[in-house]
């Protein structure tokens, strides 16, 4: 009687192949089914040593949950009669006494509110209790809702649909209890996709599979994008420097913002300034600062440095920053922590003239008017 040897299929993957030992069936009475026999077990046992290798390269980090608090419930109870008799008002006050009884049972629930209408009918919304109840439920201060029964909740069936379908959508549960049912399932809640903020362990595997780039590649890609990010400096590892010449070093002494470079196409004013953003956007409502020229800025900073030229470089080892604290003044802060203040006057006429001198156009203009009126 011959007796057969099975072994089962098992899939290893070794770097990217994927090989399978698979099932066979052979004759454990003849030398050739042996040595066959012998051979796959042998293959299996080398694969089976270059898989536990490739496993045990795995590394995975558990990364604990953080300690679970109790959720706490925020409940509100409501209650309601529909006769102001001396009756149903002690039934109001057994129903208000039972729920803070009820609710007190258990430990994770706060109590909110217990509103009650008495001597309102349920067919009608215009109860104030129950429309406080819907406000302090929009507000989010409200989990749970407990009442009696359906009927104490509301009476009219279009009521009843639509305030338990808003509440719905708010996320707010209503339990009535002589019926002993929910308006929201669990299994309606458990539906909800949540995001695990530390409530339940996660766990962290590298080398679990051949990366598709390789890890210097890797390292250069990111210092390269932290060279990158240094302000002035887009275009790779070596430090490039601003094209403007005083940018980054001048701050508007109204609104705090560094001023920018700008310069219009008109020809007849082509003249480069320097212009706080603020003012230059919103105008002098925002920002009463005033438009720099750059001729200026430089002849003062060479005044300031005692030096012929002025590059780049030379400020930003020897200047701070340029603060305008005013009209045609300037403070310029140096690496020593001294400052300079110097004065210019603007080319504009319309910024040099005095009253006396605008009061005297405005008169001269209005002759003008009048003549020509005659």
């Amino acid at each position: 009687m011959r007796r057969s040897a099975g072994i089962a299929t098992r899939s290893l993957t070794v770097g990217r192949a994927r090989i399978s030992v698979r099932n066979f069936a052979v004759s454990s009475g003849g030398k050739r089914g042996g040595r066959l026999l012998q051979n796959r077990l042998d293959c299996f046992r080398d694969l089976s040593d270059e898989w536990r290798q490739e496993v045990q390269a795995v590394k995975i980090t558990k990364i604990p949950a953080k300690p679970k608090e109790q959720k706490r419930i925020r409940v509100a109870a409501y209650a309601r009669v529909s006769s102001d008799k001396d009756a149903a008002f002690h039934s109001l006050e057994a129903q208000v006494g039972y729920y803070r009884d009820y609710v007190a049972v258990h430990p994770d629930w706060d109590l909110i509110s217990i509103y009650s209408d008495n001597g309102i009918s349920g067919t009608t919304d215009n109860r104030p209790e129950f429309q406080r109840m819907l406000r302090d439920c929009r507000d989010g201060k409200i989990y749970l809702v407990v009442t009696k029964s359906i009927t104490r909740f509301a009476r009219n069936i279009v009521v009843l649909l639509q305030t338990i379908r808003e509440l719905k959508l708010l996320g707010i549960d209503c339990y009535f209890e002589k019926e002993d049912m929910h308006s929201i399932s669990p299994d309606f809640r458990a539906k909800r996709s949540q995001m695990n903020r530390g409530e339940r362990p996660v766990y962290y595997v590298s080398n679990s599979h051949e990366a598709i780039i390789d890890q210097e590649t890797f390292d250069s890609v990111q210092a390269e994008l932290q060279a990158r990010a240094i302000p002035g400096n887009r275009k790779g590892t070596e430090i490039i420097r601003p094209y403007h010449l005083f940018h980054g070093l001048i701050r508007c002494g109204c609104c705090g913002r560094l001023y920018g470079y700008h310069r219009t196409n008109l020809k007849q004013y082509d003249k480069a300034v320097w212009v706080c953003p603020s003012f230059y956007s919103f105008g002098k409502a925002v920002c009463p600062s005033q438009k720099i020229p750059e001729d200026i800025l430089i002849s003062k900073t060479k005044e300031v440095l005692e030096v012929d030229k002025v590059d780049r470089g030379l400020l930003e080892e020897r200047i701070k920053e340029i603060f305008v604290p005013e009209h045609n003044h300037l403070t310029f802060i140096l690496m020593d922590e001294s400052e300079v203040d110097v004065f210019w006057e603007h080319p504009s006429r319309s910024l040099s003239w005095t009253s006396e001198m605008k009061q005297r156009a405005r008169e001269r203009a209005l002759q003008r008017y009048h003549k020509e009126e005659q």
